[in-house]
């Protein structure tokens, strides 16, 4: 999506000198009554640009002006890429090792290849620095639509979590908007919302000769929509009043754009990705197209909106008024007067602007939670307080024992089991210290397989101090990677993770990694052992795991 300037006045910038619109509102900006396209470049992806690796299907596309970035998604390579948008040259894949490291939203089976075997769009919430990636239900029935989320990690924006589809969508096309804030997708003819969180998906939207929907992107005030559609064609619709612009169907096949699978607006340029399969001699297989946008004539602006509604009255309920700490709230809105706009103050300096919010009091105290709501009428507001008592202190540490019950697997496979229903969990003789060991296996073509606690926690309730996690591990299949990870928990979410990740050679290797629980007393801590092979039925042992707090 655009995040400098944009399209609410793009063509107007273009013909005009930038100085002459400052401070122009936009009710009384006017439009080109015939926009003309112009290619400015073209981004190579067979290569990208000073390197080697190529697009296999490019299908989605999202821009990241924090970073200025363009990420596209390879359906048929199973791969997202960050891109430089400047440069045009490769800075980051992210593929089929990552995804399978996905868990679902609230924790569960990690994501396996069907997930992630159909990736079709992208979109980024300016909002909160989020990047939603959508695959379908393309060509087999084993493949299984998902939605996945990225959150920063590190200055990074890294794979989160997961919400499975319902069988058989295909949302193609996907888009923020600034305006209410609202994620919406694509699909055929029609639009409509959807909530990551809860993975519901709202009434379908339909926008007069709209068909074969490949792409969306929002203007930066949320005002308009450019959907690419029909193959190649991109079209500027009205959002409020769902209705394309007279004359601003751009058509894109005269520039030799073949399938346009997305449409972003970087600055003042349009950015289509071309999924088309050309000859591999001509350099503009699946490349993507860069336009800027120009036009004579104007057309008066829309008229006058009409009378703003009168102002909404505010109110909202709490989900709990008073707790120790660290206490989690949820606040819904239950305002009347058709609010259009949410402004939440929990009364610790946090803030937010949804409709309903979750916030954690980390400190004792009496908070006064105050919510305002506005529509083009006026604005309300109303408070709540919330009483924070102090949190019981956490248990004393351990002095550095063993919290696994059967380290060695002496005691056959007691309190072990496998992190998926693909894999095999034998106990087998040839330990690394003892008589024992046990080994994972996956069946059929499985490359991904893991060992975990079946207790869901030897660390029940984690403790003030460090934890220390290590395993022995060895396997035949050389190269394969091997990820020791704790995660902890609490009431049933993910609160903390840390990870470590090994290249395995035949021999026994110990894997250890560190990790100081966030809420002590008030959470859980689970280990897994993971494996990537390199090849089907991929297998690997363990032997003298550990799990010692200091």
């Amino acid at each position: 999506m655009a995040r400098s300037r944009y399209l609410v006045l793009l063509a107007l910038a273009l013909v005009v000198p930038a100085m002459s619109i400052v401070g122009v509102p936009p009710a009384a900006a006017t439009l080109p009554s015939k926009p003309e396209l112009t290619l400015d470049r073209i981004v190579r992806t067979t290569p990208f640009a000073g390197g080697t690796r190529e697009v296999d299907d490019v299908e989605g596309i999202a821009y990241v002006a924090r970073d200025d970035a363009v990420w596209l998604a390879d359906d048929n390579g199973n791969a997202l890429y960050e891109v430089d948008a400047e440069s045009g040259k490769l800075r980051r894949t992210i593929g089929a090792a990552e995804f399978s490291e996905v868990p679902p939203l609230g924790g569960g089976e990690l994501a396996t290849l069907p997930r992630f075997d159909d990736l079709e769009s992208l979109a980024y919430d300016t909002a909160n620095d989020r990047l939603y990636v959508f695959s379908g239900s393309c060509c087999t029935t084993a493949v299984q639509p998902t939605a996945f989320r990225m959150d920063r990690v590190d200055g990074d924006l890294e794979l989160d979590s997961y919400q499975p589809l319902t069988k058989g969508t295909e949302f193609t096309a996907a888009g923020w908007n600034p305006d209410d804030r609202k994620l919406y997708v694509g699909s055929g003819s029609q639009l409509q919302t959807y909530d990551f969180a809860t993975n519901t998906p709202g009434v379908p939207i339909k926008v007069g000769g709209l068909s074969g929907i490949l792409g969306l992107d929002f203007t930066d005030d949320g005002k308009d929509l450019f959907v690419a559609h029909s193959d190649t064609v991109v079209s500027r619709v009205r959002w409020a009043t769902k209705a394309r612009v007279p004359d601003w169907d751009l058509q894109l096949a005269r520039f030799d754009v073949r399938d346009a699978r997305g449409v972003e607006v970087v600055d003042e340029q349009l950015w289509v990705p071309d999924g088309a399969s050309r000859p591999s001699t001509d350099p503009n297989d699946r490349a993507v197209f860069v336009f800027d946008v120009g036009g004579t004539g104007s057309t008066p602006a829309p008229p006058p909106p009409s009378p703003p509604p009168p102002a909404p009255t505010a109110s909202f309920t709490a989900s709990a008024t008073s707790g120790t700490a660290p206490l989690a709230v949820t606040f819904a809105d239950t305002s009347t007067g058709g609010p259009t706009a949410w402004s939440w103050d929990f009364g610790d300096g946090a803030t937010a602007g949804t409709q309903t919010a979750t916030h954690t009091y980390a400190a004792a105290g009496s908070y006064t939670v105050r919510l305002t709501v506005e529509n083009a009428g006026g604005a309300s507001s109303t408070t709540v307080g919330v009483q924070v008592a102090p949190a019981p202190a956490p248990p004393p540490p351990p002095q550095a024992r063993e919290l696994v019950g059967n380290p060695g697997f002496e005691s056959g496979l007691a309190g072990w089991r496998s992190a998926s229903k693909a894999t095999t969990l034998e106990r087998v003789r040839g330990g690394h210290s003892g008589a024992w060991a046990a080994r994972v296996t996956g069946r059929g073509d499985r490359r991904t397989v893991g060992l975990e606690d079946a207790r869901r926690g030897w660390a029940g309730t984690t403790a003030t101090g460090t934890y220390t996690a290590s395993v022995w591990v060895r396997t035949k299949d050389v190269g394969a990677r091997l990820v020791l990870r704790l995660v902890e928990r609490r009431s049933g979410k993910d609160i903390g993770t840390v990870r470590t990740k090994r290249t395995l050679t035949r021999g026994w290797q110990q894997v250890q990694v560190g990790y100081v629980a966030r809420a002590p007393g008030a959470s859980r801590l689970d280990l897994a052992v993971v494996l990537h092979g390199t090849g089907p039925k991929a297998w690997f042992k363990a032997d003298d795991v550990s799990l010692r707090v200091s």
